[in-house]
C-alpha cells in the first residue's frame, strides 16, 4: 500500500511538473507576443517618418522635366515600402538585403535606363538609408556581401567621406555617436556649438549617410557608413604617429 502511495505521489510531482512547464510556455509566448506588439507600435511613427522622407526626397531630387517621372516615382515608392515594412520583422538577413540590392543594380542596368543615373542615384541612397536605420535597430545581424562596384569614383568619394570628415567639428560629432547615441543638446555641449552652426554640421553628416537621427527629432546615431569611415581614419592616424614617431627618434 505504501508503495502504491509512493508511487502516486511521484505521478502526481510529475503531473504538477509538467503543468507548470505548460503554464510558463504559454505565458513566455503570451510575453513575447506582448513584446512583439509593443515595439511594432513603438516602431511604426518612425517606419511613416522614414518613407514620408523618402517619398519627399524622391519628388524633390529626381528628373523633373522626365516624361516617366511619375512611373519611376511610382515603383520606386512600392520597392522603398517593402524595404520600410521590414522595419517591424524581428531580424532581417543579409541575403535579403543583398537580394534587394541586386534588384536595383539589375533593374539600372537595362538599356532603357542608361540615362537615368540621377534618379537611381537617390534610390539607391534612401536604399541604403533605409539599411543603415535596420543595422542602428539592431535588425540585420548578418554580414552583408555587398557587390563589387564596376569602377571607383574619387570626386565620389571625396565629397562623401573625406569632405565631412575633413572638417573638426564634424569629426568631434561622428566620434561622439559611435560611443553612444546623442541628444542635441549633448552634441552642441560636446562641440561647443549652437543653433545653426551645429544644426549645419549635423545636417552634413545626415546627407552623406554618416549619421542618422531617430523618430520625433530623438537622438543621432552613427551609421555602418560612419562607423567605417571614422574607424579607417582612426587607423590611418594611429599609423600616421607611429611613423612620425620612428622618425624622431631615427633623427
Amino acid at each position: 500500500m505504501t508503495s502504491k502511495i509512493d508511487m502516486l505521489a511521484e505521478e502526481i510531482a510529475a503531473l504538477r511538473q509538467d503543468i507548470h512547464s505548460i503554464l510558463h510556455k504559454e505565458q513566455e509566448k503570451e510575453k513575447s507576443l506582448n513584446l512583439a506588439s509593443d515595439r511594432i507600435q513603438a516602431l511604426k511613427p518612425l517606419k511613416e517618418r522614414e518613407i514620408t522622407i523618402a517619398s519627399d526626397s524622391l519628388k524633390r531630387e529626381m528628373i523633373q522635366d522626365c516624361q516617366i517621372k511619375e512611373k519611376c516615382y511610382q515603383v520606386f515608392m512600392e520597392f522603398l515600402r517593402q524595404v520600410n515594412d521590414l522595419m517591424l520583422e524581428e531580424k532581417v538577413s543579409g541575403q535579403l538585403i543583398n537580394a534587394y540590392r541586386e534588384k536595383i543594380l539589375s533593374i539600372q542596368k537595362n538599356p532603357r535606363f542608361e540615362k537615368c543615373p540621377t534618379c537611381f542615384d537617390e534610390l539607391n541612397r534612401l536604399f541604403e538609408q533605409h539599411v543603415s536605420l535596420l543595422k542602428a535597430l539592431n535588425l540585420n545581424t548578418d554580414k552583408e556581401i555587398k557587390p563589387k562596384e564596376s569602377s571607383f569614383s574619387i570626386s565620389d568619394f571625396v565629397s562623401s567621406v573625406l569632405e565631412p570628415l575633413s572638417n573638426e567639428q564634424r569629426f568631434i560629432i561622428v566620434q561622439s555617436v559611435s560611443h553612444a547615441p546623442k541628444s542635441y543638446s549633448e552634441l552642441s555641449q560636446t562641440t561647443k556649438l549652437r543653433g545653426g552652426n551645429l544644426l549645419f554640421h549635423i545636417n552634413k553628416l545626415k546627407e552623406k549617410n554618416l549619421i542618422i537621427q531617430g523618430c520625433d527629432r530623438g537622438d543621432y546615431l552613427i551609421t555602418p557608413r560612419g562607423e567605417t569611415a571614422l574607424q579607417k581614419f582612426l587607423d590611418l592616424a594611429e599609423q600616421l604617429n607611429r611613423e612620425q614617431d620612428v622618425i624622431q627618434k631615427n633623427n
